[in-house]
């Protein structure tokens, strides 16, 4: 069917940063977010907040991969790293979502 079709597909795997091969635990955290993202119907969207240094994009990079290997949904990465306000945050989803499906149709 055309909806089996639609979510085995994934964004480019290049929009998703290697990683880390220093990353350890937080796989209590890991495995929640993973359940909570592949148990939603629609827009699985999610975003991970927290203080510097706590681990927020190796978290949303472990999940990224944990999701492609799945291939169970689209996956498109986006990092807010050096964002300053809604407008500049809008402008990043924006942009890695057009480069995402630009490649996905190629």
């Amino acid at each position: 069917s055309q909806d089996t079709d639609q979510t085995s597909r994934v964004f480019d795997e290049s929009s998703i940063p290697a990683l880390s091969p220093s990353f350890r635990g937080r796989d209590d955290i890991i495995q929640s977010l993973l359940q909570q993202l592949t148990s939603l119907t629609s827009n699985p969207v999610s975003t991970l907040l927290g203080p510097p240094g706590f681990g927020k994009t190796s978290i949303a990079v472990a999940i990224s991969h944990h999701l492609l290997k799945q291939k169970q949904c689209l996956v498109c990465f986006v990092s807010f790293r050096g964002v300053h306000g809604i407008e500049q945050a809008i402008n990043r989803v924006k942009i890695a979502l057009k480069k995402s499906i630009c490649c996905e149709k190629q």
